[in-house]
């Protein structure tokens, strides 16, 4: 069965590169994609494009990118995976199907409630796309040093359904970002915790 896969985007005045990430969200191939938008109040044509791509906006109001990824996730409808997505970045076809073969390989002799967080290496380009470097996440750091250096991406972050529940069962009033607060809890409730050194997002 095609793994169906909530993607989770949040924008802010990103009319200069939207189109190209929404591109390729819409391209991503052997899985069923739906994406839901938070905006942040942007005062250019971010929503209108949104809507010419036929994606449901929700919010309007100012919630910060931490926030406002909680915010979409507590709102999203039932799903295998979940994902979260910059404006900026351009994902590779295969960046989706790539996190939940690791995370089935992963689950092959556990429950399929069991969390899992799949996260990968990103590829830094400039404006026109040339390539510029690759940012290699570490594998090898104990679960304990990453409680203390999160040095994970939430827009690589990929989450099957159980470990969407554990990071809705508390939302902390303060945090510096989603993407550091869910490594914390994806180490702390020992979730399995999936590293792919290979980039997948410009």
């Amino acid at each position: 069965m095609t793994p169906t896969i909530c993607v989770l985007l949040c924008t802010y005045n990103g009319e200069k590169y939207l189109r190209r990430q929404l591109d390729s969200l819409l391209a991503q191939k052997e899985v069923n994609v739906s994406v839901l938008v938070h905006d942040d109040g942007s005062t250019d044509s971010t929503p209108d494009i949104i809507k010419e791509y036929g994606m449901p906006v929700m919010g309007g109001e100012h919630l910060g990118p931490a926030h406002g990824f909680f915010y979409l996730l507590e709102n999203a409808p039932s799903a295998d995976y979940y994902a979260f997505c910059d404006q900026d970045d351009i994902w590779d076809d295969d960046k989706l199907i790539s996190a939940v073969r690791m995370s089935q390989a992963f689950l092959s002799d556990k429950s399929s409630s069991f969390p899992v967080l799949c996260c990968s290496s990103t590829r830094l380009v400039a404006e026109d796309e040339t390539f510029i470097s690759d940012h290699i996440v570490n594998k090898d750091r104990t679960p304990a040093s990453r409680l203390f250096y999160a040095s994970i991406s939430g827009n690589t972050m990929v989450m099957n359904a159980a470990m969407r529940d554990i990071c809705l069962m508390h939302i902390p009033e303060r945090m510096i970002m989603h993407d550091s607060w869910i490594v914390k809890l994806a180490v702390a409730s020992g979730a399995g915790f999936i590293i792919d050194e290979k980039p997948h997002i410009s």
